[in-house]
């Protein structure tokens, strides 16, 4: 199957993914394979960021410190979710790959749940399937579950990963989706189109 997938096109992985006939981590690492195998000859890779491969297990550090939930306004009236300092992983996250934006084509034009409510529907399957891995990512940012724990990773090392437990991270986004609801309903602010992201394939 390792030979089939790294020549595979694009349109073909996917099909096999959604159809479960391959998960989206046998893929990567069949590629990473395939680099380590062949770029010893050909020297494409500069760097391979390993610590980023998928079946490493990942812990990320964990703080002390307790979650001090606040929440910001931007200048268009979006509500954003803010985890104190120390949390700098997080909050990086929760305004890139967990936002309270509608996504591109949606119908609502103010303050959206939908990338909350899919963080969540996500975090809740996997943890009930045990399917460990990427939940969500943004433009820089990636949400991983990992065994009770999630881990918010930089795409680009912009913070070190850093990890809380699931249901800590859960409260976190139920609180949040309360915010993003009744800002939507008592004031109504119009997001433009412009800040929007393409949304999850169904």
């Amino acid at each position: 199957m390792t030979t089939d997938l790294i020549r595979t096109d694009a349109t073909g992985l996917a099909e096999l993914i959604s159809t479960g006939k391959a998960s989206s981590v046998e893929v990567v690492q069949a590629h990473l394979d395939r680099i380590e195998a062949t770029n010893p000859n050909i020297n494409a890779i500069v760097r391979a960021r390993c610590s980023r491969c998928p079946g490493q297990k990942r812990s990320g550090t964990r703080h002390d410190s307790t979650v001090e939930l606040t929440y910001f306004r931007s200048p268009d009236g979006a509500i954003y979710a803010k985890l104190g300092s120390p949390w700098r992983g997080f909050n990086e996250l929760l305004s890139d790959a967990i936002t309270p934006l509608p996504p591109i084509g949606s119908d609502e034009t103010s303050l959206s749940t939908y990338w909350i409510d899919r963080a969540t529907r996500e975090l809740l399957q996997r943890r009930e399937t045990g399917d460990d891995g990427p939940v969500q990512s943004g433009n820089a940012t990636t949400l991983i579950l990992s065994g009770s724990t999630v881990i918010a990773t930089s795409d680009y090392e912009l913070f070190d990963d850093e990890s809380m437990s699931v249901d800590d991270f859960l409260d976190i986004l139920n609180q949040w989706r309360g915010e993003v609801i009744a800002v939507r309903d008592s004031e109504h602010p119009q997001i433009p189109e412009t800040y929007r992201r393409n949304p999850y394939p169904s």
